[in-house]
């Protein structure tokens, strides 16, 4: 997985991204079955992000 902001990765083995409103990636996952750990992550870039 590429970096946060790093437009060089392999976006074919990703199956999970969460945008930001300035087009950046806040999130993303490679897992079919994101593990409560990824969704953590999720739920807080989604707080941080969107206020949800």
């Amino acid at each position: 997985m590429a970096a946060p902001g790093n437009a060089r990765g392999d976006a074919a083995d990703l199956t999970g991204l969460l945008i930001r409103p300035d087009g950046y990636v806040a999130w993303a996952c490679g897992s079919p079955r994101p593990d409560p750990g990824e969704l953590a992550a999720l739920r807080t870039a989604a707080e941080r992000w969107f206020g949800v």
